[in-house]
């Protein structure tokens, strides 16, 4: 029996639940420069499978039929947020203007729970916590 769990070596991919894949797709592209990569069909749900250049994990949003879209909530069961990765603080501030541009409200920088850390908080079309975080 081994002593330790067998290696992991990145997030393959995220799935959130949204209301509607192509109207959420259309926000991470525009906002967040994803591309859309393709549709996988489903009798049960929608799903949408977005990549980014720059970032080796794949984005796939799911709007399932038939079922309530309750509006998120972090303080429930299941995703609190979801963080990408900036290189720096000054990228943190740069997506913070780029937002502005996108009409994106977003909050203002702020220190992160890590000693060096810069972050901003903002939401997609689904009211899904997004930010944008560095860390030395």
């Amino acid at each position: 029996m081994p002593d330790r769990p067998p290696s992991l070596s990145g997030v393959h991919h995220v799935a959130l639940s949204v209301g509607d894949v192509h109207r959420s797709a259309e926000w991470y592209v525009r906002v967040l420069g994803f591309e859309r990569l393709r549709e996988v069909p489903h009798e049960r749900f929608d799903r949408l499978v977005l990549g980014h250049p720059d970032m080796r994990f794949l984005l796939t949003l799911v709007a399932h039929h038939d079922v309530p879209h309750d509006a998120f909530d972090e303080t429930r069961t299941g995703l609190d947020h979801l963080a990408f990765r900036a290189r720096s603080a000054e990228d943190v501030a740069a997506w913070r203007r780029w937002l502005e541009t996108q009409g994106v409200r977003c909050s203002e920088a702020k220190d992160g729970a890590l000693p060096g850390s810069r972050l901003i908080t903002f939401r997609d079309p689904d009211g899904i916590q997004v930010e944008c975080y560095s860390s030395p």
